[in-house]
């Protein structure tokens, strides 16, 4: 089981708790059934559906309790709004999966600065191939400060300088235009 499969059935059961503590029976029920998330139905349900569902669930919640100031909401539904949307901030779906972006942009930092420590003179068509796939990762999963942060790093690293990581440079400051 991914931590991501964890993460959602922890919060679906959650969820029914607060439904159940907040509905009927016949409501709860009917509730499950609807939003798809009765034992049997999350048992068969793989990654991109669980997040389809953690989405139907945020939705429900926001639009139940949207309109009511946050001082009045049934306990823990703000907090649980709050760390329910975290969770699908924080993932998105590719290729059938579901990936952790912060995971994924923490990998890609690491790797550029393994790379940017290197000697000059180990820079290699394949090094600057690896770099250039770190910089992609950092553009596709990153936000604004990751990718501040690499364009610092190859700054102070002196590399831009080096034949090839304008390139570099210009992708990375196309999303932080007031960091040149």
């Amino acid at each position: 089981m991914t931590s991501f499969i964890e993460t959602v059935s922890h919060a679906i059961c959650e969820y029914k708790k607060i439904l159940k503590r907040k509905l009927p029976q016949q409501s709860y029920t009917q509730k499950l059934k609807q939003l798809g998330i009765k034992r049997a139905q999350l048992r068969n349900l793989n990654e991109p559906d669980l997040f389809d569902v953690a989405n139907k669930i945020l939705k429900e919640l926001e639009e139940s309790y949207g309109n009511q100031a946050y001082s009045r909401l049934y306990s823990g539904v703000h907090e649980f709004i709050s760390y329910l949307k975290n969770i699908l901030n924080t993932h998105r779906i590719e290729d059938k999966k579901v990936v952790n972006t912060a995971q994924k942009v923490s990998a890609a930092l690491i790797e550029a600065a393994q790379i940017i420590s290197l000697p000059h003179a180990h820079f290699t068509d394949d090094t600057f191939s690896k770099l250039e796939s770190c910089i992609d990762g950092i553009i596709r999963y990153g936000n604004h400060s990751h990718a501040v942060l690499m364009l610092e790093a190859i700054k102070n690293k002196g590399l831009e300088k080096l034949e090839g990581f304008e390139t570099m440079q210009q992708r990375l400051e196309a999303i932080t235009p007031e960091v040149k």
